[in-house]
């Protein structure tokens, strides 16, 4: 199996904090790393709480564009076959007495 990253860029703090930047095909971000997870799982849960929060707001809020093409693809989809629709609580109520 092919890796998508294509360049990995490793980099080493002088307080010996690793950081790992990777680039590839569609993907370039920093990567977690053991040292990054050691810290988050030492806060209390709380604390991790109140960073998921913070991380989550600081995502951004517009759409990619695959997700706006799936959503016009599932839009198209239900026009073309209403019939085929179900209501959501009808939905739920099956999902819940086969999982709950």
């Amino acid at each position: 199996m092919k890796s998508k990253v294509l360049r990995l860029i490793v980099g080493v703090s002088p307080s010996g904090n690793t950081a790992v930047w990777a680039e590839g095909l569609g993907y370039s971000g920093l990567m977690v790393t053991a040292t990054l997870m050691n810290q988050v799982e030492s806060l209390s849960p709380d604390e991790r709480l109140d960073l998921m929060g913070r991380i989550w707001d600081s995502l951004d809020p517009e759409p990619a564009d695959h997700e706006i093409q799936e959503a016009k693809y599932g839009l198209a989809l239900h026009r073309s076959y209403p019939e085929d629709a179900q209501d959501w609580d009808v939905v739920m109520s099956e999902l819940r007495q086969k999982y709950l």
